[in-house]
């Protein structure tokens, strides 16, 4: 899982929306990076790219990719769109021999609005140095990643007197988890669960006193001091 936070820089390029990135790396054919490590990378002469199939997420909410230069994404996409464009993420030309790594800096992914946004993509070879001047490789099975736009609560459940809550964290913070039977006042929040590191993972803590008709959440993010 991938958090993007709210950028409120005036001088970026991503004002106002929640940003951050992830970088796409094809292996290196190179053994030199040890000879498991080449053996699971895709062939040499093949050009890899990768494409968002599909994006589920907050109502209203676009997803949008940035090239590392410009003023404006590459492309967006609106919660319940995919098939977007191809984007190059092995850095060889396409040679015969060539080495189908990438590890292209800059690039970012921005959302629109606060939420869980759990995006598909989907890896194939554009090569033409396949069986009839196609690629080596067929397309991939898509991959599902999971990016926070803001540090969210992902969703509640309840089996008699215990509720489970499950929030998206981050390694650069500690978070709280706390308990109210009024949404709105500012005082009578409860720990549900103490400080705890984030780990770039969903985490669920259980709450075994959810016996009221109704009982409210919130989780408080701190910035990690070292």
């Amino acid at each position: 899982m991938k958090t993007l936070v709210l950028n409120t820089n005036p001088a970026s390029r991503y004002l106002g929306r929640y940003d951050g990135n992830i970088t796409f790396t094809p292996r290196s054919t190179n053994t030199l990076r040890g000879a498991d490590y080449a053996a699971t990378a895709a062939a040499p002469g093949s050009v890899i790219y990768f494409q968002i199939t599909h994006v589920d997420g907050p109502a209203g909410g676009v997803l949008a990719f940035w090239e590392n230069t410009g003023t404006q994404p590459a492309f967006s996409v609106p919660v319940g769109g995919g098939a977007t464009n191809l984007v190059k993420i092995t850095e060889a030309s396409g040679d015969p021999n060539g080495d189908p790594c990438g590890h292209i800096h800059g690039r970012r992914f921005t959302a629109s609005v606060p939420g869980i946004y759990r995006v598909a993509f989907r890896a194939s070879d554009h090569s033409t140095n396949g069986p009839g001047a196609g690629p080596i490789h067929a397309p991939g099975e898509p991959l599902t990643i999971s990016f926070q736009a803001g540090f969210t609560i992902a969703s509640v459940t309840r089996t008699n007197s215990v509720a489970t809550i499950r929030f998206g964290t981050a390694t650069t913070h500690d978070f709280i988890l706390q308990s109210n039977t009024n949404l709105w006042a500012s005082e009578g929040w409860v720990n549900v669960r103490g400080s705890a590191r984030g780990n770039d993972y969903f985490q669920s803590v259980p709450d075994p006193t959810a016996t009221n008709a109704m009982k409210f959440y919130r989780v408080q993010a701190t910035l990690f001091v070292p």
